[in-house]
């Protein structure tokens, strides 16, 4: 019941936020003909940051990055200053992957193992402030925020067994390994704090487009991960934990089409 009531909670303080945001140039009888709101489509690049405890240091978390998909609206509350919310499907990495990590050894390449991720909903409100510049080819803007994530998972399943992948070898290491973890859900709900900075490149008509590298710190474990690995002759020799906690980078692309012709005016 408990779960089910944040659910609604966030879905409600999203569409009140849509709203606000798109009732803003009415409360301020500027309407669209003053082009100060923009939508968007947005492809992140999610490079997820885990706390590994690894006492042997055999355990990666994955090299490849995860995706993330949707949209935000913009609304331009001053020449500098705008405020931005909207909405993503992105993942919360479920896997790690083990290799030999000796001197002399190294792993053979495009053999990490990545497996399935739990499906979470993330709902952005920043605030951006453009830095004045000589130049209007780019725009430079500064941003900073919140994020809250809404994960997509079974809170009643306590834990799921799954095996740890090992990567093969150039040399083949001297012991094959082996392992299996737990990893379970810890939290539906959390925020996370994100900063960063944007350039944006006008394109043609209402038209730009977007690139924004920011940094997100989660603020409580929402995935957790536990288990042991080690040689075939001893597959329980180390243990290891990992929790998700909603850090990561991001690199956002984006393309943005402003209301108007113009982008704000005085």
């Amino acid at each position: 019941m408990k779960v089910k009531l944040e659910y609604i909670l966030i879905k409600r303080v999203y569409k009140i936020i849509i709203i606000v945001l798109i009732s803003l140039p009415v409360w301020t009888g500027t309407g669209f003909s003053q082009h100060r709101l923009s939508v968007s489509f947005d492809v992140i690049s999610r490079n997820e940051i885990r706390d590994f405890q690894d006492p042997q240091g055999y355990l990666v978390g994955g090299y490849m990055p995860r995706f993330a998909l949707g949209g935000t609206l913009r609304y331009k509350f001053a020449p500098a200053f705008s405020v931005e919310a909207g909405i993503y499907e992105t993942q919360f990495n479920r896997n790690v992957t083990g290799y030999y990590n000796e001197e002399g050894y190294q792993p053979i390449a495009n053999s990490w193992f990545e497996g399935t991720d739990y499906r979470t909903l993330q709902i952005p409100l920043r605030v951006i402030y453009d830095v004045p510049l000589p130049v209007s080819f780019i725009e430079i803007g500064v941003v900073g925020g919140l994020n809250v994530y809404d994960l997509n998972a079974n809170m009643n399943i306590v834990r799921q067994n799954q095996s740890v992948s090992f990567i093969p070898m150039n040399p083949r290491s001297p012991e094959e390994f082996t392992g299996t973890m737990d990893t379970y859900p810890v939290r539906k709900n959390s925020v996370a704090f994100e900063g960063g900075i944007e350039a944006r490149v006008p394109l043609f008509w209402r038209l730009e487009l977007l690139y924004r590298l920011s940094r997100l710190w989660g603020t409580s474990t929402m995935v957790r991960l536990e288990g042991n690995y080690g040689p075939m002759s001893n597959p329980d020799q180390y243990s290891f934990e990992a929790s998700s906690m909603g850090s990561a980078v991001h690199h956002t692309f984006s393309l943005r089409y402003k209301f108007g012709e113009k982008w704000f005016e005085d």
